[in-house]
This record gives C-alpha cells, structure tokens and sequence, in this order.
C-alpha cells in the first residue's frame, strides 16, 4: 500500500516588473545549434544531428553516431536509431560495426498449407522438404514458367510455384535487429545446447519468427525448430532456447542456421554457426 505525505509550503511571491522587456529565444545557427530544433535546420547551421546520442538536445558542432557517420555508432541501438545496421562479427577476429543498410533482397512467404519445396522447377522434381504457411523464403530470380528459385530458412537453395507464395519487398530492418547471437562452442550428450539472442528495438510492437535449423554431421537433413517472439516496447530484449543433445546423437562438429524474418518490415537475417557434440 502507497503512503502519500502531503506538505503545505507558504510561499512568499514577488512580482517584479519587467518593463515591457521579454526574453527573447535564440535563433537557430552555428553559435546556437542547441536552438535547432530539426534536422534540416541543423544541417544548414553547419551542425551534426545527434539523435541517436542526445535525443533532447541533437544537434551538436562535434561528429557523433549518426546516419552520416554510422563508424561512431557504437552499440547495436545507437546505429539502430541512426538507420544504420548493426554487423556482428562473423570470426572471433573482428569487431562489430554499424554499417549502411544495402538493398535488401524480395521475400516471398509460402501461402499454402504445405508446400513442397523441389530440387527443379518442375513439379515432378524431386521434394527437398514440405514448408508450412508463413515460412520466409529469400527469392533469387523467377522462370518463364512462374517458378521461383529460393533459398528457405535454413539456407537451403530450392524451387516453389509462384501460385503458393507471396512476394513482399522488405521496407527495413530499422524497426528491429539482431544484436548479437550466441551458440555454445560444445555440448556434451543429454545436456542442452543453449542459443541465446540479443535484439534492440527502437518502434514498439515488433514480431520476429524464428527458424533453427540443426545439421548433425555430414547430413543435408537436419532438426527444424520455430519459435517466436514479440516485444511491446522499444528497448533492448533477450531472447534463448534450450536445445537438449539426446543420448546417441552423432558426435563431432555439427552447423546450425539462423534465420529471423521480422513480420513488420519484411526483412530476413540470417546467420550460420558450428558447434562440437561430445560424448
């Protein structure tokens, strides 16, 4: 239960006569950027629009994390405000970076039920796998003969009819992105494999699904597992799923594939990693 402590203050007011004189706001220019209020308003002062540093008060004479210098951004939500895209590292040798966001490529979402997804472009050709509603396909180029060629959730190249998907073309990956991913480097049998994610969010209400795709070794067909999540507010959000490694799974070195298609934009990050099974 709240306490709420009332206090009464007598407070002696002085009036003071000012003249006619009034205080007058300074006006937006190099020697007063903290007037800018806008960002075009900033630029013409000669000024750096900092929002992603200071919100309040943006526009500053030092270069700062911004969209027009994404190599100061620091952390994953400072270029994510920028508009830039968060790059993790793909070796233990580099370093993240915010970079600019290139063309992203069209994603078609699979409309059918089930769908099966063929080696060729015919629908005789042999099935690579059955892919349900809603699964994300990154599309390569179209047949003649309304065929897709397509790379599937778990980096499989393949083929659908375009009947059974819809084509979107991804607006963004501003609203939501993929900060980090961590995978453990082994796991013993019937202990769990943990995958943990790091995501940053700078627009509320954003959706992300989630498609893990484990290959034992030397296999082309591996264990599919799909999650979700959703996240109300902006900020910065963690998300993890154990994996339980049974008894008589193959040993050595195993891959695993990422794939995040976040619903709201339309855009697909994928990533692939490697990781030991032990005895």
């Amino acid at each position: 239960m709240k306490t709420l402590m009332y206090l009464t203050v007598t407070v002696m007011i002085v009036v003071l006569c000012s003249c006619g004189k009034s205080e007058v706001k300074k006006a937006c220019s190099h020697e007063n950027l903290s007037s800018c209020a806008a960002h075009e308003q900033c630029k013409v002062a000669g000024g750096n629009w900092c929002e992603a540093e200071d919100p309040q008060t943006p526009c500053k004479k030092q270069p700062c994390c911004s969209s027009a210098s994404l190599s100061l951004c620091d952390t994953p939500m400072k270029c994510a405000l920028a508009l830039g895209v968060w790059q993790r590292p793909k070796s233990p040798n580099e370093k993240p970076a915010c970079k600019p966001m290139s063309k992203l490529p069209a994603i078609a979402t699979v409309t059918a039920s089930d769908l099966n997804f063929r080696k060729n472009p015919d629908q005789n050709a042999p099935v690579i796998s059955v892919l349900h509603r809603g699964h994300p396909l990154v599309v390569r180029s179209k047949t003649a003969n309304n065929w897709y060629i397509a790379t599937n959730a778990c980096g499989v190249e393949g083929w659908v009819f375009q009947k059974y998907v819809e084509v979107r073309e991804p607006v963004s990956m501003h609203g939501i992105q993929i900060a980090d991913i961590k995978v453990d480097e082994s796991v013993s049998r019937k202990n769990e494999l943990k995958i943990s994610m790091d995501f940053v969010t700078t627009e509320p209400k954003q959706q992300v699904k989630l498609y893990l795709c484990l290959y034992p070794p030397g296999e082309k067909e591996g264990i599919v597992i799909e999650d979700s999540a959703n996240f109300e507010e902006n900020g910065q959000w963690a998300y993890s799923r154990p994996f339980l490694i049974s008894k008589d799974a193959p040993l050595g070195q195993w891959s695993l594939a990422v794939t995040a298609y976040f619903t709201g934009s339309g855009a697909v990050d994928t990533s692939t990693y490697q990781f030991r099974v032990l005895e």
